[in-house]
């Protein structure tokens, strides 16, 4: 895993640490490409923080949406994967290689839930959901969202 530093408000180094292997670097360097490459229509969101990339997925979010309300914190999160995927959405399956989410935070409880999440192949709008129903579930250790997490609500002690 990756984290860009640098870019917005200071962020937690994970626990791996900047890459230093080949491998790492070359990972970077696509994901760099990857990046540049990111319609920005999707939403209105253009200040993307890397936050971390993991087996053709990077993680981005944009800190300039960051709403606190209490224990609560809202921000989008972007993921954007290498390579389509394939969402089954009733009898119907959409490719998607970008999704881009409202996720809400409650750092009392340790929870995380996705508010609104919209699909993209490459700039075009595939599947968009303005309000799901998903419940609060608890923000796995060592996951993408529990970096968010610790950088949004400070590590748990």
């Amino acid at each position: 895993m990756w984290r860009q530093i640098g870019t917005g408000p200071s962020l937690m180094h994970m626990s791996h640490g900047c890459p230093t292997s080949r491998f790492s670097r070359i990972h970077l360097l696509l994901l760099s490409i990857l990046y540049a490459s990111v319609p920005k229509v999707a939403a209105a969101q253009d200040h993307w923080t890397g936050v971390g990339a993991i087996a053709g997925t990077a993680m981005f979010m944009d800190t300039t949406t960051i709403v606190r309300a209490g224990p609560v914190r809202e921000v989008w999160i972007k993921s954007l994967d290498s390579s389509p995927r394939t969402l089954v959405a009733g009898h119907d399956s959409v490719s998607f290689d970008t999704v881009i989410g409202l996720n809400v935070f409650d750092c009392a409880k340790k929870t995380r839930v996705v508010a609104t999440v919209r699909y993209l192949l490459g700039d075009e709008v595939v599947f968009d959901v303005s309000e799901t129903r998903d419940k609060p579930a608890p923000v796995r250790p060592k996951s993408f969202f529990a970096a968010i997490y610790d950088d949004l609500c400070g590590s748990p002690r």
